[in-house]
């Protein structure tokens, strides 16, 4: 099989608009850090909110995800943006893989990763690893939304 330069282009081109989703994904967990942070300093600290907008849903960031998921695809159409959890998927699971070969023995992998009830640094493997794995899956099913809602003419 030979390339020629259009395959290359499209490639190259392909490669491009994939990181480019794989950046916004994260972008929108940014975003949805920053949203959570106004709601609690509007609404506070309370236990009743806090499971929405904190580990282990998080539900903000994962909204925004499926927000920008959706625009984005409809600004920027390539299929690649139903990959974008790829990236933060497989740092997720090469993270999982070494804490349960290492540390499980001190705290639960469940616990860490996916728990509600992670202990002070631990928690932030939820904050740089699980929520933006989250946000990422968001992202791809928003840019599946936003394909369907396309060719609905919507």
């Amino acid at each position: 099989m030979t390339l020629n330069a259009d395959t290359l282009k499209s490639l190259l081109y392909d490669s491009v608009v994939w990181l480019g989703h794989v950046s916004l994904a994260y972008m929108a967990t940014i975003l949805g850090f920053i949203v959570s942070m106004v709601l609690i300093v509007v609404v506070g600290d309370r236990v009743s909110i806090r499971w929405l907008i904190a580990e282990p849903v998080w539900g903000v960031e994962m909204v925004c995800g499926f927000l920008a998921g959706h625009w984005c695809y409809r600004k920027f159409p390539s299929r690649t943006a139903f990959l974008a959890w790829c990236v933060p998927g497989t740092i997720l699971f090469t993270i999982v893989l070494q804490w349960q070969h290492k540390m499980s023995q001190y705290d639960p992998t469940w616990q860490t990763f996916f728990g509600m009830r992670c202990g002070g640094s631990e928690c932030l493997y939820q904050l740089f690893l699980t929520a933006p794995f989250y946000t990422a899956v968001s992202y791809s099913v928003g840019a599946a939304f936003g394909q369907r809602t396309k060719k609905a003419g919507v």
